[in-house]
């Protein structure tokens, strides 16, 4: 009899480059609820679950249109646009490199590589270089006033004032240099931190002192595996010291209010007609209050809960009460899993984001975009992929758009067309694409669909791991010593990358791009801005495993109530009962409580809530790894609970034994 499994993966993706047992062992490891459906079953099973709202365009969406619609490209934009036309279709140049060398002639507005000499081009030292200076400056001046951006508004107002002055013959020279200088990112990051210190009152030197510190405890880390402890004790008394002061500093120096990056969106969408919030220009946040928000989801997904077999029989009737509870057992076992984790794993398992925002700048550098679409690209493609999967989807979407906008599509690309998309639902994409450059296509869609066949032609299907500062490591091997594939998600989900690669920073269309899912708006915000003290937390399949202390999977019922998701009605087991979502709101399923149980546990530790959610979604993954997901031992962890639930063991003694019985946390792969 066939394996229904491989069935619906072979269904999905119409082709496989991996063998069967590795397709199973790949996916009872990660997040795959969506993967064994078509886009539009998931968004069909999703809505069966809204039933409190009809699922249209919001008031908020329907205003004017204008919250969606990206900015006009500048005079400038559009120099370097019509002059990378004429470089390649005059003298055949590859359409990347006519990019550049347009940029050589034309400038760039905000420089950020030294080898730009600041940006500057030929046309800044003639006529139209100012008008350029004058019309992105009064833009910025705009933006900064319609945001509430005094550091906006200032360096806008500065660089119309520079541009006019560098308009003088011969004397305006140095203006030119000078009004570049105050464009560049360097500029603004030395005004955004003088101008944070000066309003909080801060000294300067202050971020010495942090810096020091951060210094210090990376060395400490390297001492306390052994290595030079012992050689240099006085050294690591003065690490001790210095860390010390630098995280007092550190603490001495956060903000006292939650605006951090502007790029930040809600983490929440409501989408109902009679929706009354509007997420682009509120900050909605998902958290226990939000889930609390509709009297009625509340209840029941509360009342979902107590079937759990971790928690207690005696869970109070009163749905805040017993949401109350099980938040703290939550938290409880959260910290309790953290508290297992030697301190120098958690030194650096805790700077996942931290690493995820140094790629960001990185490709943001390197591919000259928004660190907005870096962040957007990530975090879209994040879906059913593990971390290292996902980073090296990123790069290639990011990679393809920036360097193959005047590649053609080939035969070999054609050939793979009739492997991967040979079902008659892909005809009108297979015509559209055909025989075309990258940079003719009309619709995200066609781009999705030309990009992933690209990729799928040309592109090396290994996969690189990724230390939590953000540095690559070796290729990631399977379990037979060879090259781990790499496999793609939906089509949509590289629309919506790419669709965040020409936002522009766009903050209305990033809202939208980024969907309904409360995980990848939560982990967009957290690649983003990792510091923002929000709270934000990605509450993934990992991260309710570790809050319930259980081996879960993306097909247990807990994940599918955390996301508000469940199976086809087709597929769902007996007696099975969804949790519920509001469109009204934007909440869906448990998501809220366990942000909070992240949120409190953080505040008892001293740290984050994305540093606990990254500390813990190692510990969860060493304590139950892909290769202890099966029935049985799934079947022996909630044995434990369920001994827990009816008294017979403490909840420390149900704790110590799930411990013994799963071996231990292992180390993380990256140590």
């Amino acid at each position: 009899m066939s394996d229904p499994f491989e069935n619906i993966i072979k269904q999905r993706y119409e082709y496989s480059e991996f063998d069967p047992a590795e397709i199973r062992a790949t996916a009872e490891g990660y997040e795959f609820v969506d993967l064994l459906l078509e886009d539009a079953e998931v968004e069909q099973a999703t809505q069966e679950l809204n039933a409190d709202a009809d699922i249209d365009a919001p008031a908020w969406f329907q205003s004017d249109g204008s919250s969606l619609t990206s900015r006009d490209p500048t005079m400038r934009e559009n120099w370097a646009d019509k002059s990378a036309e004429f470089l390649s279709s005059t003298f055949g140049m590859d359409r990347y490199d006519a990019q550049q060398l347009a940029k050589k002639f034309v400038g760039t507005e905000h420089p950020t590589d030294a080898d730009d000499v600041m940006g500057i081009g030929i046309l800044d030292f003639l006529g139209p270089g100012e008008l350029f200076g004058i019309e992105e400056g009064l833009l910025q001046m705009d933006r900064g006033l319609a945001g509430d951006s005094t550091l906006d508004t200032v360096i806008g107002g500065g660089v119309v004032a520079l541009s006019a002055l560098a308009s003088i013959p011969i004397l305006g020279v140095p203006f030119k240099f000078l009004k570049k200088g105050v464009q560049s990112e360097v500029a603004r990051d030395i005004m955004t931190t003088i101008g944070e210190k000066i309003e909080s009152g801060v000294e300067i030197t202050q971020q010495a002192l942090i810096d020091a510190g951060q210094q210090a405890e990376k060395r400490l880390v390297d001492k306390m595996k052994g290595t030079t402890l012992s050689a240099n004790p006085v050294g690591a008394i003065g690490d001790v010291a210095v860390a010390g002061a630098g995280k007092l500093a550190q603490k001495l120096d956060q903000p006292a209010t939650d605006v951090g990056n502007p790029g930040v969106i809600s983490t929440r969408l409501p989408t109902a007609v009679n929706a009354t919030e509007n997420p682009v220009e509120e900050t909605l946040s998902i958290g226990l209050e939000s889930a609390k928000s509709n009297k009625e989801m509340f209840n029941h997904n509360v009342g979902l809960l107590k079937k759990y077999p971790n928690v207690p029989n005696k869970l109070s009737k009163n749905s805040d009460q017993a949401a109350e509870s099980f938040i703290e057992q939550a938290k409880s076992n959260l910290v309790w899993l953290h508290n297992r984790v030697p301190q120098a794993t958690r030194a650096r398992s805790k700077l996942w984001y931290d690493g995820a925002r140094k790629l960001t700048d990185r490709w943001a550098k390197e591919f000259n975009l928004p660190d907005t679409s870096v962040a957007g690209v990530i975090a879209a493609l994040s879906p059913q992929r593990d971390w290292f999967q996902n980073v090296s989807l990123a790069e290639r979407v990011i990679t393809i758009y920036s360097k193959h906008q005047d590649t053609l599509f080939d035969k070999k690309m054609a050939s793979t067309v009739k492997v991967i998309f040979s079902k008659p639902q892909y005809a009108s994409l297979r015509k559209a694409v055909k025989n075309k450059k990258f940079s003719e296509l009309e619709t995200v869609e066609e781009k999705a669909f030309w990009l992933r066949v690209h990729d799928e032609t040309y592109g090396d299907r290994s996969h690189r791991l990724l230390t939590p500062e953000g540095d690559f490591g070796d290729v990631v091997m399977n379990a037979k010593g060879e090259p781990s594939g790499t496999g793609w998600g939906s089509l949509n989900e590289i629309s919506k990358a790419i669709t965040a690669i020409e936002a522009r920073g766009d903050k209305a269309i990033l809202t939208m791009a980024m969907g309904t899912r409360h995980k990848v708006r939560n982990f967009y915000n957290n690649i983003l801005d990792p510091n923002n003290i929000r709270g934000d937390v990605t509450i993934d399949t990992h991260a309710v495993g570790a809050a319930l202390l259980r081996a879960v999977s993306g097909n247990s019922r807990e994940v599918y109530h955390n996301f508000g998701t469940g199976p086809l009605k087709s597929k769902q087991p007996k007696n099975w009962v969804a949790a519920k979502n509001s469109a009204v709101n934007g909440v869906q399923g448990t998501y809220g409580l366990y942000v909070e149980a992240y949120q409190r546990a953080a505040k008892e530790l001293g740290i984050l809530p994305r540093e606990l959610q990254s500390i813990t979604w190692e510990a969860i993954r060493g304590l139950f790894p892909d290769t202890f997901k099966n029935a049985k031992n799934i079947n022996d962890i909630d044995k434990i609970w369920m001994k827990f639930r009816s008294g017979k063991i403490t909840i420390d003694q149900a704790r110590n034994e799930i411990e013994k019985r799963a071996g231990g946390i292992n180390a993380p792969s990256w140590e």
